[in-house]
């Protein structure tokens, strides 16, 4: 087995690890896995035997709970847990996959079926760098104030609606409650199956390793192609200032690449440390990349 960087703008440089034995997926040292993990954030599989219907063959060796995904992805292989990216050609901005929620997956996942060549390429920036970059008002400013997402989560429970619709009407919003610390002002509408709540959260998290922080959230991607965001703000109903929204777009830019997939690359990434994006797809180019992510992680 082959082991390089992936880039030098991460800490630790990321891995990939490049099967030139072409040996199965399955043959991995689980226990290996994880402390590279620990250690570097990113780990792309390279070369490696596997059947794409079977993915999560390797993903439930890392995972306690599955993410319910967005549903505006397309299912594959007939199963919950694999999905598309999402459609569409536009850039995507980067972020921390549903980071605005409380329901924040602890590892992403990305099966690359076909790359593109000239576009569409998947963005990647460490988070813990972005933190190290920012100015000391900055770090003062984050680590002193919460931000707040206005949230209309869908769902989708039959019994939740049986179970509750007995004695109650479908079409009013009832009072509720998320078993979430941050979630407040929290309602929930059976006949049009949504939850609508407010999350109040701080946007710079500590890594897996102790004492090291990371800015790794949806701030720069808050109005882009999310319709579960109404609004973002700070509790005292301020905005975050447009200097510091320059200050982070000006840093994120520096320190983002553009990473070129090959076929059958595998990408294990810890979306509360790095965030990821999308360049522009030119039109005519088409590539496949699937989607699936951990809720919780099975490490201890």
């Amino acid at each position: 087995m082959k082991i390089s960087n992936i880039s030098k703008l991460f800490n630790g440089g990321g891995i990939i690890l490049q099967n030139q034995d072409h040996k199965d997926l399955k043959k991995i040292n689980k226990n290996k896995i994880i402390k590279l993990f620990k250690e570097y954030g990113i780990i792309i599989f390279r070369n490696y035997k596997f059947d794409p219907k079977k993915i999560t063959a390797l993903t439930d060796l890392f995972t306690h709970r599955y993410a319910n995904d967005a549903r505006r992805r397309e299912m594959r292989f007939n199963n919950k847990k694999i999905n598309t990216v999402d459609t569409g050609n536009k850039r995507m901005a980067l972020h921390s996959e549903a980071s605005f929620s409380p329901s924040w997956p602890e590892i992403l996942w990305f099966v690359c079926i076909k790359p593109s060549k000239i576009s569409g390429f998947t963005t990647f920036c460490d988070g813990t760098k972005v933190y190290e970059n920012l100015s000391l008002n900055t770090k003062k400013f984050f680590l002193k104030n919460q931000v707040m997402f206005e949230l209309k989560i869908p769902f989708e429970s039959n019994g939740l609606k049986k179970k509750l619709s007995k004695n109650n009407s479908l079409s009013k919003m009832k009072d509720w409650l998320l078993h979430a610390p941050g979630t407040f002002d929290t309602s929930i509408n059976l006949k049009e199956g949504y939850i609508y709540t407010k999350y109040l959260k701080y946007v710079v998290n500590e890594t897996r390793k102790p004492g090291v922080l990371s800015f790794c959230n949806h701030l720069l991607a808050v109005f882009g192609t999310d319709p579960q965001i109404l609004s973002c703000k700070l509790l005292n109903g301020n905005r975050i200032p447009k200097k510091i929204y320059d200050e982070i777009n000006k840093i994120t830019k520096k320190l983002t690449i553009e990473f070129k997939w090959k076929k059958n690359d595998i990408c294990m990434i810890d979306n509360q440390r790095f965030m990821h994006g999308r360049t522009k797809i030119i039109t005519s180019e088409k590539r496949e990349i699937l989607n699936i992510q951990t809720l919780y992680s099975n490490f201890e």
